[in-house]
């Protein structure tokens, strides 16, 4: 999900995305703050320019690489720049945002084969794994690695953003992806989610 942020403090005059991302259980690209990654968006300027430098081709493209569906917009420049984009229609409207959204979205997967059993703080679980590299469109970290084989090496795949996820000779087909040593705890024995009713089940 693209979530456009607000240097104003729009959105009851706060920061709001980690939030909203936690209790609505989605993905929000960018972070909670705004002016902190490539992936971000606030204020008239999304995925590295203003919305006015990215063409309709290249706005979908930059979506896909991010696996973006859903897009939550204030300013003028994104609500244009989204009514632009084919496949993508207007939802709802709640106080100044709008949302819109696509049919679908590429998926977690750019290369390869897997599927996206849970995921969680510093946590991403897969199963059916298949194919090297298997690239995700997740963003790499130092450290990172993938249990109980494989070997986690970044990858370009939007100039000016950070590094996607490639996983190298991958033995098994079910792979954890965490930082740190040991197994870790698996989401689903963490007892975070009893605090959030609305997080019981998981979604791309």
């Amino acid at each position: 999900m693209l979530f456009e942020n607000s240097l104003a403090r729009l959105h009851y005059r706060g920061h709001f995305a980690g939030l909203y991302a936690l209790t609505s259980d989605r993905e929000f690209i960018g972070g909670p703050y705004p002016l902190t990654d490539f992936a971000g968006a606030w204020d008239e300027y999304a995925l590295g320019a203003g919305y006015g430098r990215h063409t309709p081709h290249a706005m979908l493209d930059l979506l896909n690489a991010f696996n973006v569906r859903w897009m939550l917009c204030h300013s003028k420049g994104c609500r244009a720049a989204m009514g632009t984009l084919s496949g993508v229609r207007e939802l709802t409207t709640f106080g100044p945002v709008v949302a819109y959204g696509r049919g679908s979205s590429p998926g977690f997967v750019a290369h390869g084969h897997a599927g996206i059993v849970d995921r969680c703080i510093n946590r991403l679980e897969l199963s059916e794994v298949s194919g090297s590299p298997l690239i995700l469109r997740y963003h790499w970290v130092p450290g990172l690695v993938s249990l109980p084989t494989g070997r986690v090496e970044p990858v370009r795949l939007v100039a000016g953003a950070r590094p996607f996820i490639a996983i190298h000779d991958a033995a098994q087909s079910h792979l954890t992806l965490r930082i740190g040593a040991g197994s870790g705890l698996p989401c689903a024995a963490r007892g975070s989610r009893a605090f959030f009713p609305g997080l019981a089940g998981s979604s791309s």
